[in-house]
């Protein structure tokens, strides 16, 4: 598989945040027709905020797509078992394995 990060590429390439840049569409492309040449898994990332370029992309031939980064993972499983617990009354029994 080769996985190429939209947000790592724009700032290798000088142009952090630029989505629009034609540069990274050009680059997006050449990755997916390396991939088809060498038969390999094309991956994308950072492009979950822009749902019609995975779609274009995925269309071309992107087979994997990324959808999120650890910090992500990370903040909504956080945040998940905060809302989970957070209806528990300070009375409550605290519950141990131990």
């Amino acid at each position: 598989m080769l996985l190429v990060g939209a947000n790592d590429l724009l700032a290798d390439l000088g142009l952090a945040g630029d989505f629009d840049h034609p540069k990274l569409n050009d680059a997006f492309l050449s990755v997916i027709a390396a991939c088809k040449q060498h038969n390999l898994t094309c991956g994308i990332g950072g492009l979950t905020s822009r749902p019609q370029m995975i779609a274009k992309f995925v269309s071309l031939g992107a087979n994997f797509i990324s959808i999120g980064n650890d910090i992500s993972f990370l903040t909504n499983s956080i945040r998940s078992g905060v809302e989970k617990f957070s209806n528990l009354e300070k009375s409550s029994p605290i519950v141990s394995n131990q």
